[in-house]
């Protein structure tokens, strides 16, 4: 299936994005691509910092209050659709102790691709570097940081980790 996508720029969307209180905003240096039929229901907010780009393909649905934040890129397939509240972002603040505050670190962003045909459940959390294949259901309120295959159904269980700040930087690995 391909998709035929429209360009955005800051203050330059296309009149196919539906949008019902909702809004895309890429910043001065970030760009997007949008498909043919993009719905954002209220509260829904799709942003690009640091010359990111944003590409949402054909046929696109989010329920409200989703989010969506790239300074590396995000990349969502055709016949995709997220729930309520859902949180896809492509970057964390460095966190290291004796490296001054977290917010002085800066950020380590990674690109995030979702396949064609993807329901994400309500309240999932997407994190950066992520893969999703195409054919995935990612179940209410999960937690993704681990690639998916392709025709998989995904659920986080629920459980607390706690482990201590690492005094060094550049520990920034997935945890599971």
């Amino acid at each position: 299936m391909t998709s035929r996508f429209s360009s955005f720029r800051q203050n330059s969307l296309n009149s196919r994005y539906r949008p019902s209180a909702a809004g895309i905003w890429p910043d001065s240096q970030s760009s997007g691509a949008l498909g043919d039929w993009i719905y954002l229901k209220s509260g829904t907010m799709v942003e690009a910092h640091d010359g990111a780009s944003v590409r949402l393909g054909s046929n696109f649905f989010a329920n409200r209050n989703c989010t969506i934040v790239a300074r590396a890129g995000i990349e969502i397939g055709p016949e995709c659709m997220l729930g309520e509240g859902v949180s896809i972002y492509d970057h964390n603040y460095r966190h290291c102790l004796g490296q001054g505050t977290f917010r002085e670190q800066g950020y380590v962003a990674r690109k995030i691709k979702i396949g064609a045909n993807v329901w994400i459940g309500s309240k999932a959390f997407i994190g950066s570097g992520v893969t999703i294949g195409d054919n995935v259901v990612i179940g209410a309120n999960s937690i993704v940081v681990k690639d998916i295959p392709s025709g998989s159904v995904a659920h986080s269980e629920s459980r607390l980790m706690i482990r201590p700040l690492s005094p060094s930087a550049g520990d920034e690995s997935r945890h599971s």
